[in-house]
């Protein structure tokens, strides 16, 4: 296994921006907030062949303030569509969008 540091991602600048994010600013991390299993990654580093060993990071977010967390409705990660060492966040909502 690798160290998350050593990954653009998991530094410790960027982490620290993304807790005061959701310290300070009180953002939710949507996908985090619907789905609680362990081990879901959206890169996996080629180097190390992570695909195969399933050790990766999860690097892709989708963040939305308290007031529309009651909004979300599923989360999950394809990772049957990948786009080179990357799979996309899939997030469901219940938005009432009115033209």
């Amino acid at each position: 296994m690798y160290h998350k540091v050593d990954f653009s991602g998991f530094l410790p600048h960027e982490r620290a921006w993304l807790d005061r994010l959701f310290d300070e600013m009180g953002c939710v991390d949507a996908f985090r907030d619907i789905n609680k299993q362990s081990n879901q990654f959206t890169w996996w580093p080629e180097q190390t062949e992570g695909s195969r060993k399933n050790a990766g990071i999860r690097v892709d977010y989708q963040l939305m303030t308290p007031g529309i967390r009651k909004t979300i409705q599923d989360g999950w990660i394809d990772s049957t569509t990948r786009f080179s060492d990357h799979a996309p966040v899939i997030m469901d909502y219940d938005i009432e969008i009115g033209f």
